[in-house]
């Protein structure tokens, strides 16, 4: 048995695509594969898109060093950005702009220098250019000065170190060449003075001294009968060291 199936009898009218349309829209947004994805900041598969890029679209790269066909109120903002290599750039490829570049000369010599006159039969190019001479000279001579400086701190620290070195080899040092090979023990005995030995004493004559300094010593007098007073602390040492001896 075959099923026959039959045709719209009409043409489907645009008020039924569009009920058509709206429901599966509502299909769509039900499905979970065809939600808007979220942003979510815990996410590392997610990047993340800034403000500025958001709402400031990127400038396209402007190339100094090109012949521009505009006019200068058009490049103007671009080359304020820009350094004095940009601007001398942007005048060598547009030789027409060359007066109109001075203000921006000017700008730059403010920044730079703080110079705000000039002479007048110059142009704030020239200006710049004798600014950036003179800046060249000092920091030369500052250069120069520091070095010299530099220079004349090591000399003095040389200088000094070998005066020091100096003083302790002359303080250890030998005198003469003789005492330069001669033993420490030789050199004592030559500086120290030789004692000079006086003659020998014959026991006979200690002992009759010592007799007679007994005798002074007890009270008792010679043979004269003549009273003597007793030795002084300078004979009674001399009778110490002379007992000392003979023992």
């Amino acid at each position: 048995m075959e099923f026959v199936v039959p045709l719209p009898s009409r043409k489907l009218s645009a008020a039924d695509l569009g009920l058509e349309l709206d429901d599966l829209e509502l299909k769509l947004e039900a499905s979970p594969e065809k939600r808007p994805v979220e942003y979510n900041p815990f996410s590392a598969k997610q990047t993340r898109i800034t403000l500025p890029e958001m709402l400031c679209p990127r400038r396209k790269l402007f190339s100094f060093g090109v012949k521009f066909d505009g006019t200068f109120e058009d490049v103007q903002d671009r080359l304020a950005d820009g350094n004095a290599v940009d601007l001398e750039r942007f005048e060598k490829a547009n030789p027409r702009f060359r007066e109109q570049t001075d203000k921006l000369w000017k700008n730059l010599c403010w920044k730079k220098f703080s110079m705000t006159e000039k002479a007048d039969d110059e142009s704030w190019r020239d200006a710049w250019q004798k600014g950036c001479t003179e800046e060249a000279v000092r920091l030369q001579g500052l250069v120069k000065r520091i070095s010299q400086k530099a220079k004349t701190n090591e000399e003095s620290i040389k200088k000094a170190k070998t005066l020091g070195f100096n003083c302790i080899k002359d303080s250890s040092s030998p005198t003469s060449a003789s005492d330069k090979k001669m033993p420490i023990t030789k050199g004592l005995k030559k500086i120290a003075p030789k004692r000079q030995a006086g003659p020998p004493i014959d026991p006979e004559v200690l002992r009759s001294n010592r007799r007679e300094m007994r005798a002074i010593v007890n009270g008792s007098g010679s043979s004269s009968g003549v009273v003597r007073r007793g030795p002084g602390p300078l004979m009674k040492k001399v009778m110490k060291m002379v007992g000392k001896k003979r023992r």
